[in-house]
């Protein structure tokens, strides 16, 4: 079972090739405009998660009683306001 961050990924690429197929063809359209946020916000969203992920593999936290790094605990933080971001603003314009 892949990953959330591969799952993402493979999404990203279509958007992409979609993107790449269509920009001149639909730009003018009203869907693009979400089409081509969603497709920012998810290579941000990517972003934010592999600095997740390095900030969670070079952290110090050893033992369960730890508080976690102020870095984790910052890139976390960013990865969940884009996630609320991307359901409360982006996803409603978009038609799945």
């Amino acid at each position: 079972m892949p990953s959330p961050k591969e799952t993402l990924i493979s999404v990203q690429q279509l958007l992409h090739l979609t993107h790449h197929r269509n920009k001149n063809q639909h730009r003018l359209s009203k869907w693009y405009k979400a089409f081509s946020i969603l497709r920012h916000q998810i290579v941000k969203l990517i972003a934010e998660l592999e600095t997740l992920e390095t900030a969670e593999l070079y952290s110090s936290k050893g033992k369960k009683g730890e508080v976690e790094s102020r870095y984790v605990t910052a890139a976390r933080e960013k990865v969940e306001k884009r996630v609320k971001f991307l359901r409360a603003w982006v996803l409603e314009d978009c038609y799945l």
